[in-house]
């Protein structure tokens, strides 16, 4: 190495008192640190070279960070104050010898080497390298700092650190993804995309790396999905595109990541989104969430939804007549309703013919303005037979619900059928007619199963 006094060390950094003291009870060594910018290599002191010895780090670690002059016992126990388990001291002798430490203060750091120590006249310098992990490169948290430990003789003149740091050849950029996506895989594939429920959509994604590292592992996830949709991954082309079916409104983003050699990642998202369209108004979905693909629908509670206008009345698929304000039909278990104004507030309600179980299938409520999505609910408490869920009211102008009394649920008008008559040979029915259960038209069945085909019943599987 070379020879020159410390005052050419003009890029060093000076750092007097940082962890300048050692514990020593007699009078302190002064100690300097002196940290030198990346690459440059310290120029060392003239003087007797010292012999060293490096103590076993692995059996030592958790020191705390800093460079430390240890000369007694004592200290060396003070020196793991607050450390899950502190070692034993080493078989020193303290009166003719002394323990140097040095410990990072990044968890980052890959190793820390004391490589030299030289004792002059007027002072000691000990010489270390750090090396640090290179320009883009994974850092790889250790569990315990970075340090090294040597037995040097001991001295009492002042001390001086110069700390090296190497910077490992850079690894290049992390890989980054892009996801993009059509319907059924047609031209035009876009990072994100608007489909009509039932849709079948295909993903692919671009991988771009440069680095020095070559990618490892490709994963397709869902990061978003509505909360009663049981869509599931199609893998094509060997794991490099995907296709699923969006099964109801609602936000789905596909996510695409990729890990390089270094452990690196990156994350390619593609969005699509399941909706009624552009047309003007509210649209709400109710449909099931919260159970496997492999569940029973005719097992789920029947439910029905309600949008009312307290002046125009109730929209519902029991309402006997549909007012013209709404719209309301049930498709696949799926109920669908729409609000063709942009102005009111709707007080709304999710009706149970059956009772809801905790832990069983959750009613889930989407609501579009526009076609933009502006809410998703869904109802995970115990309903009884005959309970509501009541959202609240619906404000037409921004598709959100807005706290506020509820108007006790009004059974719709019973249109009483014309009497059949009854078959030859057999007994007329009693009370001369048909007469309706709890003040409306009772679905037929219970416990989720189907009920009979009558006029004005409603059930979601």
């Amino acid at each position: 190495m070379r020879s020159s006094p410390a005052s050419a060390l003009v890029a060093s950094v000076a750092l007097a008192a940082l962890a300048a003291t050692t514990f020593a009870c007699g009078p302190s060594s002064a100690l300097t640190v002196h940290r030198l910018k990346t690459g440059k290599a310290a120029e060392v002191e003239r003087g007797e070279r010292l012999d060293i010895k490096h103590l076993d780090t692995e059996k030592n670690e958790g020191a705390k960070s800093g460079f430390v002059v240890v000369k007694s016992a004592d200290e060396w126990t003070k020196l793991f104050a607050g450390s899950d388990h502190a070692p034993e001291p080493p078989q020193v002798d303290w009166e003719r010898k002394m323990v140097v430490v040095a410990v990072s203060d990044w968890a980052g750091t890959v190793a820390m080497k004391l490589h030299t120590a030289v004792e002059s006249g007027v002072a000691m310098y000990i010489y270390a390298k750090e090396d640090l992990p290179g320009e883009g490169c994974p850092v790889k948290a250790r569990t315990a700092l970075a340090q090294d430990m040597i037995l040097i003789d001991r001295t009492e003149k002042p001390i001086h650190f110069y700390i090296e740091r190497d910077e490992a050849t850079g690894c290049g950029e992390a890989p980054t993804a892009k996801v993009t996506c059509s319907i059924d895989g047609n031209k035009g594939a876009e990072p994100e995309i608007v489909v009509k429920p039932g849709d079948r959509v295909e993903c692919g994604a671009g991988i771009e790396a440069t680095g020095t590292f070559a990618v490892v592992d490709k994963t397709w996830s869902f990061g978003e999905f509505p909360k009663s949709s049981h869509a599931k991954l199609e893998y094509v082309q060997g794991g490099e595109r995907v296709r699923f079916r969006a099964d109801v409104v609602g936000r789905y983003a596909l996510r695409f990541q990729v890990t390089d050699e270094g452990g690196r990642h990156a994350d390619g998202m593609g969005i699509v989104v399941s909706g009624p369209g552009k047309a003007p108004g509210v649209y709400i979905q109710l449909a099931w969430g919260n159970f496997d693909a492999k569940d029973d629908p005719k097992t789920f509670p029947r439910v029905i939804l309600e949008a009312e206008d307290r002046e125009r009345g109730i929209c519902s698929v029991e309402s006997a007549k549909k007012p013209a304000w709404c719209d309301v039909k049930v498709d696949a278990g799926q109920t669908a309703l729409r609000v063709a104004t942009q102005e009111g507030v709707f007080p709304m309600r999710v009706k149970y013919v059956d009772d809801r179980f905790a832990g069983s299938p959750s009613a889930c409520l989407t609501v579009f303005i526009n076609g933009s999505q502006s809410a998703e609910i869904c109802d995970n408490e115990p309903r009884k037979a005959g309970d509501s869920w009541n959202l609240g009211g619906l404000v037409a102008k921004t598709g959100t619900f807005e706290a506020m009394e509820m108007p006790k649920p009004v059974d719709p008008p019973v249109v009483d059928p014309k009497k059949p008559t009854p078959p030859t040979g057999t007994k007329k029915p009693s009370g001369g007619g048909t007469k309706p259960s709890g003040g409306g038209t009772k679905p037929a069945g219970g416990g989720g199963k189907k009920p009979g085909k009558k006029p004005g019943s409603v059930f979601a599987p």
